[in-house]
């Protein structure tokens, strides 16, 4: 599952117990509020941490804490929709691509547009046609299998879920 929130500070109050099965994620308009809530959110006890940088609204710099996580960090970038939606310029885009991929952390980008319209993605410069997915453990801890022995954990790809 995962769970997003503008507000990580509240995130042990509505999720007290740790799951691996919850990925705990921030949304980050700008630098400043990428600057707020990605130490909060550092905090929680997550298998992976995510940040929804959308809409993006200006150059980032992702915290290099975050990008130390490698496959326990995702990132996921768009821009703003609607009639009165604001510009991101593929250059911002391309910045925070290039420090998920310099940092093995996988990145998703989720949308371009024009004027406040999707752009198809076969028309999005090639470098920023990106949409990869952490690795996710699937930990049978306590399960044993016939012969007595505790299952081993595996690893696969969220790829093919969205």
């Amino acid at each position: 599952m995962l769970m997003l929130t503008k507000r990580p500070q509240l995130i042990n109050k509505l999720c007290p117990l740790r799951s691996q099965r919850i990925w705990h994620g921030v949304t980050a308009e700008t630098q400043a509020w990428l600057d707020l809530r990605w130490p909060i959110l550092r905090d929680v006890d997550s298998e992976v941490y995510w940040l929804s940088v959308e809409p993006m609204m200006g150059a980032m710099t992702l915290p290099q804490s975050f990008l130390d996580l490698g496959q326990r960090a995702w990132c996921i970038v768009g821009g703003e929709s609607g009639p009165r939606a604001r510009p991101m310029h593929p250059e911002w885009a391309r910045a925070i691509v290039n420090q998920c991929q310099n940092a093995s952390v996988p990145v998703f980008v989720k949308q371009i547009l024009e004027r406040g319209r999707r752009v198809p993605m076969e028309q999005w410069p090639e470098d920023l046609r990106v949409r990869e997915f952490p690795l996710v453990h699937t930990w049978t801890s306590g399960v044993q299998s016939p012969d007595g022995q505790e299952a081993a954990s595996s690893q696969k790809s969220m790829e093919g879920l969205w």
